[in-house]
């Protein structure tokens, strides 16, 4: 192979010696010498002379030593691609995640993901911001979903801004309205979705000089949207987990609106494996279609 009789060449090079080179490549002194001399003979220049330095490349040879140089970096650069393509076969990929999240967008990114890389197999832990970057941090989950502003020490790239929204039992005193303000529900026995030490919800009704009368503080949002069905309380959950939901409730815009950011959080993109950070770049390469 040609690419063998280069790298050839970039040890002698590298080592100023013969015996070196054959050495760090595991063969004998003669074949690098029969190698060296093959390349020589098939571009038809004389790449290598003696000199009191060593060894040494002669003016011709250091015209095209560049160029060999050049293909010695594409080839390393496409063994250590198929490397990372033979592990994503194999790979597993774990992520702490948001029940929203994961109904709502999981499904459609392993989907896809998995047209490509059908052998990855994918773990959820699901809970909320606290949990979720302690996951990180003690590396029992390769990244999570959560908010940038609930945590720290750990790298996060923000994917995708969604509103959040009121729901209200259908027969509620303010069900005919189309918007709602937290001074109107403040004084209703509230849901709380709980997300850990930092709440979008609870910054906003401190925002507005606001606290909510909480009842309950339940981890699922689907359990919340059953006992507000139920009449026993109102909450506020993301507009992303009422997609295509069947529970009767009333779902009402903000006043002044209310968003969330989720983000990407992780310790070291580097140390990740193949699987997870390709899996990370075809989440950004896809979150423009997410609800």
């Amino acid at each position: 192979m040609l690419v063998k009789r280069y790298i050839a060449l970039q040890r002698v090079l590298s080592y100023s010696s013969f015996t070196k080179a054959a050495r760090s490549l595991g063969c004998t002194q003669s074949s690098i010498s029969q190698s060296i001399s093959s390349l020589e003979d098939e571009l038809n220049i004389v790449l290598l002379r003696r000199s009191r330095n060593g060894i040494e490349l002669t003016p011709e040879g250091k015209e095209i030593y560049p160029f060999i140089d050049r293909m010695i970096r594409h080839y390393v650069a496409v063994v250590e691609q198929a490397e990372e393509v033979n592990h994503l076969v194999r790979g597993s990929i774990t992520i702490g995640t948001l029940a929203s999240v994961t109904c709502h967008w999981m499904p459609e990114l392993i989907q896809g993901f998995q047209r490509m890389y059908p052998n990855v197999k994918f773990s959820f832990k699901q809970g909320d911001y606290t949990s979720i970057e302690e996951w990180i941090k003690n590396g029992d989950v390769d990244f999570g979903f959560l908010a940038k502003s609930a945590v720290s020490d750990i790298h996060t790239e923000e994917l995708k801004e969604g509103k959040m929204v009121a729901i209200l039992p259908s027969n509620h005193r303010l069900s005919g309205r189309d918007v709602i303000r937290l001074r109107d529900i403040s004084d209703d026995p509230f849901i709380l979705l709980e997300t850990g030490s930092y709440s979008e919800v609870l910054e906003a009704f401190s925002d507005e000089g606001l606290e909510p009368n909480i009842k309950f503080r339940i981890h699922d949002d689907y359990t919340i949207m059953r006992m507000v069905e139920l009449g026993m309380a109102v909450s506020i959950l993301a507009e992303l987990v009422l997609i295509d939901t069947h529970h009767d409730v009333r779902i009402k815009d903000l006043d002044p609106p209310l968003y969330r950011t989720i983000s990407l959080g992780y310790t070291d993109m580097d140390s990740m494996s193949a699987a997870s950070r390709r899996f990370i770049e075809y989440i950004k390469e896809n979150i423009q279609g997410l609800p």
